[in-house]
């Protein structure tokens, strides 16, 4: 609710700065714009936590106050590839200000890299040498984010009447996914020999991670006049994401209802969009 409060008061600052300045006698030229191009996110943290108190048959858990552990705890590093950005806006300008409301959309695959397991007070996992393996496998799928941005832009004196550079900075509400989060475990004995109750210890979680969080981003590009109502434009743009957390249930488990608690850090994108804009008023923008 605090973030959701954060962007509203941005956008009623916004909404009666536009007031103000139409008030003035200031020309107001309202404009839609749309677009397309690429991104680039930054390296993110994956951690994860339960509270499964049971030893495993690969594990030596002798060592622990009980003998039984309080949990587990997991992290990975998280590696982006190059994906997509889409954004469309309706704004308004007046003098050489111009305040937008926009919607965009970034979208990258992922990789974990660099698992590391213990349990959940950090104690490091033991392995009880009686030749058992767990045999894990973990993935990830894509990391989305829609984001509902306020945006306000200074636009320089154009260039040679045709090019209008400008600087910006926003802040929005993101709407974050983090699709196909899959955890496999099964075990099996080294030495060949059938033992079906280890397959009571296997593990499987196919979850979506999926919450909200705060969006800030800085802009600069430049705008083309291709007529005295359409411009094409070039847009770099500067986006953090704040962290995000979910929780999920297992669809397999040694212990029934367990649950898993999935946290990705704090995320950095870089993007570049050819942008298009149509003005309702003609005139250079």
């Amino acid at each position: 609710m605090r973030r959701v409060r954060s962007a509203s008061a941005v956008l009623g600052l916004l909404v009666l700065g536009t007031a103000s300045g139409g008030m003035a006698g200031e020309p107001v030229a309202w404009y839609v714009s749309a677009g397309a191009g690429a991104n680039w996110a930054s390296d993110a943290k994956q951690s994860g936590r339960n509270r499964d108190t049971t030893c495993y048959p690969d594990h030596d858990c002798n060592h622990l106050p009980g003998g039984t552990p309080s949990g587990y705890r997991w992290r990975y590093d998280l590696d982006f590839g190059p994906g997509t950005a889409i954004e469309v806006a309706v704004g308004v300008r007046f003098d050489d200000i111009r305040l937008e409301l926009s919607a965009s959309q970034r979208k990258n695959g992922a990789n974990q890299e660099s698992p590391g397991i213990s349990y959940l007070d950090g104690t490091a996992i033991k392995s009880a040498g009686n030749g058992i393996k767990s045999n894990p496998g973990v993935s990830v799928g894509d990391l989305t984010t829609r984001t509902l941005s306020i945006n306000a832009y200074y636009d320089f004196p154009a260039i040679a009447h045709r090019v209008t550079p400008y600087l910006g900075a926003g802040l929005g509400l993101s709407f974050v996914e983090v699709s196909n989060l899959r955890y496999r475990s099964n075990y099996t004995d080294a030495q060949g020999s059938s033992n079906p109750s280890l397959q009571s210890f296997n593990g499987r979680q196919d979850a979506d991670l999926s919450d909200t969080a705060l969006a800030k981003h800085l802009y600069a590009g430049a705008d083309y006049g291709l007529s005295d109502k359409t411009l094409l434009g070039l847009k770099l743009a500067y986006t953090h994401v704040g962290s995000v957390e979910g929780r999920d249930t297992y669809l397999e488990h040694k212990v029934d209802g367990l649950t898993s608690i999935t946290k990705i850090s704090s995320t950095e994108r870089w993007s570049v969009m050819i942008t298009l804009k149509y003005l309702f008023t003609p005139g250079p923008l």
